[in-house]
């Protein structure tokens, strides 16, 4: 236990609460306030901060994470001013990186350079006889040299993007010869640029990453890769997986499907493809074009939705907004979901019928502020193709006055992840009209941005109880003037209470540390090395569902004693009913009770990773071969308070339809349909005897009634 003190605490709550204290247990805020409580007093462990002032820990909410930690480690061409400098930029690199057989580098742009074109083949032949590979600023094309275009395979020079004159590769050209360059790098360096990239978002104040990941590899190993690399890190990391294929995401239990890639439904303004519904400013006869038609895009996401995953999907002009737009309204109105959480990210052009329409299902929206301000794509270009719609761009005030949730990100390697040069962008728009407050703006990267990926339960605000990730600042951001926002400086980066120091040094460690999650903590978040295995005491034992514990208890009274408890996963138990009013109940052989007990369907959330929706739907379909159009919560609370925490959330569900999944593989499940007033004498004769069957039917009973369908009751 320690005390934080004399510092500004932002919460970013509701609220907004400030307060000068906060007190850390066990990698959570158990106090938040102006005066300590007199139980906490005698606390010695304590942290003056005078001065500073702290926030939640970040969050960036779209990046592509492998692509930025491979091209934070090569060429940075994005300040050049012309090819005479990229020339000696390059050469020195060569000269620095005599083994590198494949020059890669990243941000070319004609719009900061005195040429005011992109060098071509002719040019880059010119500077290295070596393969030469930049990737324009965007992440949308690439240009290279004769060198490297000759070590390109048929299945990409056969694309229609690939222009050999000029050394340019666009469209699915461009996407397939990154795929083939990538694979070139050796498995050791890959796993070397992922940990200096963590550790870099670190230093910037990041705690929580949403990454896009999926360059159809063979296998789909980059995302595996990225899913093993995570568990090995301090910082949470949330994939959305780049695929239209569901049966991959379902495979891998993820909860999460889409990005950009293949799940892009347009281009770009940089190469002038993103999707349109009036033609381009200065070419009256192009729209862009759309990746997908639209019934392609309606059934992809009506099927992610009836498998209760939520969607992300890559949407730049207002045509393909639109058509991401018309998907969701399809899906959900085919699966209604209480809170799908499903997103756009960019919607750059974005007008109000369309906000409307967005705002009305519960979008959410995941922005990327800095490029607002982009210097590699200047607002004078995006005048000239767009004409007043280039004012239109990024509406952020207008999202949140129709009620929308935006969350901030950087689409990193595109812009450098800076959440502070985000909040600066986004109250600082470009359209004065379009300016948010300070707080919104930095609310984008705290708790909007948990909320996004269904985090905000354990992070995103300063909150009693959640999980003690905070950054500290030098200044407070909400006393600054906007212009001013930019200088402000990340001093220090918390997690769960301790200061983030590097700990995954090597490929080795890296590999060693998430094996050891794996292994160890199956149940979600890594562990950083300063969390060790403790929580609040020593580990006596852990296995997939639980941990068991044993330490010193300090109690409010200032007395202590040791104890034993478990630390269980958040758990489901749901009340199936038919159109007919039948319960459908399961009966399954249980080891601790030797017997076969008669139950409702139930089972362990996957912590940090599923939300409580979503384990109800695939318990329904794993145990009784259903899922619900219909979830009514009917309570929730713990389940053996005296000595675990085991957390249970009830619900009823209504409008079912076959949907099953394959069982667990230590589940041997019958299911049994009966009606209220059978269960009811079921549990009075003890053929149930199972409590939270017990109470889940007559809470659902009770429900029903209360609702007016005593007939579905009966």
């Amino acid at each position: 236990m320690q005390i934080f003190e004399n510092a500004l605490f932002i919460s970013c709550e509701d609220q907004n609460r400030t307060f000068k204290f906060l007190i850390e247990d066990g990698g959570r805020i158990l106090f938040t306030g102006d005066q300590i409580p007199d139980l906490y007093r005698q606390v010695r462990t304590r942290t003056d901060m005078p001065g500073r002032c702290i926030l939640p820990a970040f969050a960036d909410t779209h990046m592509h994470f492998e692509s930025f930690a491979l091209f934070r480690a090569t060429l940075d061409v994005r300040h050049v001013r012309n090819f005479a400098e990229l020339t000696q930029v390059i050469q020195e690199y060569e000269d620095q990186n005599p083994r590198e057989k494949v020059l890669l580098g990243f941000g070319v742009s004609a719009h900061t350079v005195e040429e005011k074109k992109l060098p071509d083949r002719t040019v880059l032949d010119q500077i290295t006889a070596k393969p030469l590979f930049l990737v324009k600023y965007d992440g949308h094309a690439a240009v290279a040299n004769s060198a490297l275009l000759e070590k390109l395979p048929k299945t990409v020079t056969a694309q229609a993007g690939f222009d050999k004159a000029t050394g340019g590769l666009y469209q699915q050209a461009y996407y397939d010869g990154v795929n083939h360059l990538m694979r070139s790098v050796s498995l050791y360096q890959v796993l070397k640029n992922l940990i200096g990239a963590s550790d870099e978002l670190a230093s910037r104040g990041f705690g929580l990453i949403h990454t896009v990941e999926g360059l159809d590899f063979p296998l789909d190993a980059d995302v595996d890769l990225m899913r093993f690399a995570a568990k090995a890190f301090p910082l949470q990391y949330r994939i959305y997986f780049q695929t239209m294929d569901i049966r991959k995401v379902v495979r891998r239990k993820l909860t999460r499907i889409g990005g950009c890639f293949a799940t892009a439904l347009d281009g770009c303004f940089g190469t002038e493809d993103a999707a349109l519904k009036e033609p381009y400013a200065h070419r009256p006869d192009d729209r862009g074009s759309l990746a997908y038609s639209q019934k392609q895009i309606n059934d992809f996401v009506k099927q992610a939705n009836r498998l209760n995953l939520q969607v992300a999907m890559h949407a730049i002009g207002d045509a393909a907004v639109e058509q991401a737009v018309t998907a969701y309204e399809d899906a959900l109105a085919d699966f209604p979901r209480q809170d799908h959480r499903h997103v756009i990210i960019h919607a750059n052009l974005m007008p109000s019928p369309l906000l409307e329409r967005a705002a009305k299902i519960g979008l959410h929206l995941a922005m990327q502020p800095p490029l607002l301000h982009w210097e590699q794509e200047p607002r004078s270009y995006l005048t000239r193709i767009l004409g007043d719609r280039a004012y239109s761009l990024m509406p952020l005030k207008s999202m949140l006055d129709h009620g929308l949730t935006i969350a901030g990100g950087s689409d990193a390697p595109c812009s450098i992840p800076d959440a502070i040069g985000g909040i600066h962008a986004a109250c600082n728009h470009p359209n004065p009209e379009q300016r948010i407050s300070i707080l919104d703006a930095v609310r984008m990267y705290t708790r909007s941005a948990a909320r996004l990926s269904f985090d905000e339960e354990q992070r995103g605000t300063l909150t009693d109880g959640k999980v003690a990730d905070f950054v500290v600042l030098d200044r407070n951001p909400l006393t600054q003037k906007p212009e001013d926002l930019k200088d402000i400086k990340v001093l220090q980066l918390y997690l769960k209470g301790q200061t983030y120091e590097p700990s995954v040094r090597t490929p080795a460690d890296l590999c060693i540390r998430a094996f050891t999650n794996i292994l160890l903590n199956p149940r979600g978040e890594s562990m950083s090395s300063n969390q060790g295995l403790e929580k609040d005491g020593r580990l006596i034992y852990r296995c997939r569902v639980f941990d068991v514990f044993e330490g010193e208890v300090l109690f409010p009274n200032g007395r202590s004693s040791c104890q034993s408890w478990i630390d269980h996963k958040p758990c489901i138990a749901v009340v199936p009913v038919t159109a007919e009013g039948k319960l459908i109940l399961i009966r399954q052989y249980r080891h601790a009770t030797r017997q076969v007990l008669t139950e409702i369907p139930a089972g362990a959330m996957d912590k940090g990773t599923e939300t409580v929706e979503a384990c109800v739907q695939r318990e329904l379909a794993e145990e009784t071969g259903f899922q619900a159009k219909q979830l009514v919560k009917l309570f929730e609370g713990y389940l053996i308070p005296g000595y675990g925490n085991e957390y249970m959330y009830f619900f009823l569900a209504l409008d079912l339809f076959p949907l099953p999944l394959p069982a667990d593989e230590d589940e041997f499940i019958e299911t049994m349909s009966v009606s209220f007033a059978e269960a009811g004498e079921m549990i009075k004769t003890a053929q149930i005897v199972d409590v939270k069957t017990a109470l889940g039917v007559m809470m659902a009973e009770s429900w029903l009634k209360q609702n007016g369908l005593r007939k579905t009751a009966a």
